[in-house]
């Protein structure tokens, strides 16, 4: 298919420039290494083509014949692929470090969720908002706690009764939900919500520690998103460490608590054992 035709048809058009270099060097021959590219196949899809030129020396025997360069292409678009793919989880893997460093470097709740949520932005770069809802021990009931990307108020005053069905989706059965569009979703009861604060996909998984839910990681994309394997991957990934510090935090703050309450009475003891000792005192006198 190629014979007759000039190489450079084939290639992008951002190539045409560098091929043109590469084609000056041959003719002064120079040594030219392997070279990288992309060529449109008959069929229209692009494949990436790895390059190996040689010189064809002129021949001056019985049929003379002119110089020439020979061209082996290549076909290395699977092994570009699962480079990129290898990429792509190195990349994920390290955000992922990242972020189970920030959310287990405090034992403050609330540093714990102002990161979680602000380094989900790294996660998946593109515009997102993001909530926790908790299972608050004073209530027993999923509590709204914090969100980012959308109006707060606006979202702490959204409280299904009772609670939605992907709610009760990744509450029963322990594992993530998405749903492509919750303006539109049959499932959606408030699309109203969602329409103000421009929330369209939605990816849920829920805060799971020791087998018990203790809240709900929930995602939103602005524009229509279908969530890939290995995002919700990640992401499930994500919330089993934000469960643990999450737990932890709690643990600690509870701990605090109980560490003032002790301390509280431990103080009112002091406080009666002096009052009655005073009028111990008083009385003998």
């Amino acid at each position: 298919f190629l014979i007759g035709k000039p190489l450079i048809i084939y290639l992008a058009g951002t190539d045409h420039v560098e091929f043109r270099c590469l084609l000056t060097r041959l003719y002064r021959e120079e040594s030219v290494p392997s070279w990288e590219t992309k060529i449109q196949r008959r069929d229209g899809e692009a494949i990436v083509v790895e390059m190996t030129i040689s010189r064809i020396p002129a021949s001056a025997g019985t049929v003379p014949t002119l110089p020439g360069l020979r061209w082996i292409l290549r076909d290395v678009s699977r092994r570009k692929a699962a480079e990129e793919q290898v990429k792509a989880h190195l990349r994920h893997n390290s955000i992922l470090c990242d972020i189970n460093l920030a959310i287990t470097s405090s034992l403050n709740p609330k540093n714990v969720l102002d990161d979680l949520l602000d380094r989900l932005k790294i996660l998946f770069p593109y515009p997102v908002a993001s909530t926790v809802r908790l299972i608050l021990p004073e209530t027993n009931k999923l509590e709204h706690v914090v969100s980012l990307g959308l109006n707060d108020a606006d979202w702490q005053a959204h409280v299904p009764a009772p609670a939605g069905r992907r709610t009760q989706e990744i509450l029963q059965k322990k594992r993530p939900v998405t749903a492509l569009n919750v303006q539109t979703d049959p499932q959606t009861r408030s699309p109203d919500f969602y329409i103000r604060n421009g929330l369209v996909s939605y990816l849920g998984a829920p805060l799971n520690i020791q087998g018990k839910i203790i809240g709900i990681l929930g995602l939103y994309t602005k524009t229509e998103h279908q969530f890939t394997k290995d995002e919700i991957g990640s992401f499930s990934a994500l919330t089993v460490q934000a469960a643990i510090a999450i737990h932890n935090s709690q643990l600690y703050e509870q701990l605090q608590s109980q560490a003032n309450a002790l301390k509280k009475a431990g103080d009112e003891l002091e406080l009666r054992v002096q009052e009655r000792t005073s009028e111990l005192a008083k009385a003998n006198e």
